[in-house]
């Protein structure tokens, strides 16, 4: 005869995180909240967040790389079902670049033919990219992302959003 028995009461893995401005707690049994200030415009914050069967930190059950971009915010005043024209700045760093530029909202945001597929960033210039947004967009934010063609790399983000124009009244 075969007789099952229930899973022994399995404790919750200890949580650490490696970023000391951060703290990681379980929320229920299959979510956790990070908590961490966000990263300044333009930069990137990588660490990891450790799972360890017990609470001596001996049996390590999984690792986590976390990487947090802080974007750009971009904000656009429209006129409803206006398309408007904006300009996003990419700054090179050190060597040129192949890139690609992405939206999440393909349907609001446009770029300029010239750079709808991959070009180069030279170095040391800033790149300007020339975009339209539709102002139907609801004033839903959507996120462009400039990424290297070579690595995959994100190199920058943009929270691009179209607010809405409102006419004043005289008097």
């Amino acid at each position: 005869m075969l007789y099952h028995s229930p899973e022994v009461n399995r404790v919750k893995p200890t949580l650490v995180v490696t970023y000391d401005k951060a703290t990681v707690s379980w929320l229920n049994e299959y979510e956790i909240s990070l908590q961490l200030q966000s990263p300044t415009i333009m930069q990137r914050l990588s660490f990891n967040v450790l799972l360890y069967e017990d609470q001596y930190l001996f049996a390590l059950r999984e690792n986590w790389r976390v990487e947090i971009n802080g974007y750009e915010p971009v904000s656009v005043v429209c006129k409803p079902h206006a398309v408007v024209r904006f300009r996003l700045a990419i700054p090179q760093g050190d060597g040129a670049r192949q890139v690609e530029l992405h939206s999440s909202d393909p349907a609001a945001i446009e770029f300029d033919p010239d750079y709808q597929e991959g070009f180069s960033l030279a170095e040391g210039n800033i790149t300007v990219v020339n975009c339209s947004i539709k102002g139907s967009s609801g004033g839903k934010a959507a996120i462009v992302h400039c990424v290297s063609t070579e690595t995959g790399e994100l190199l920058y983000g943009w929270r691009v959003q179209a607010i809405p124009w409102q006419a004043r009244r005289a008097g």
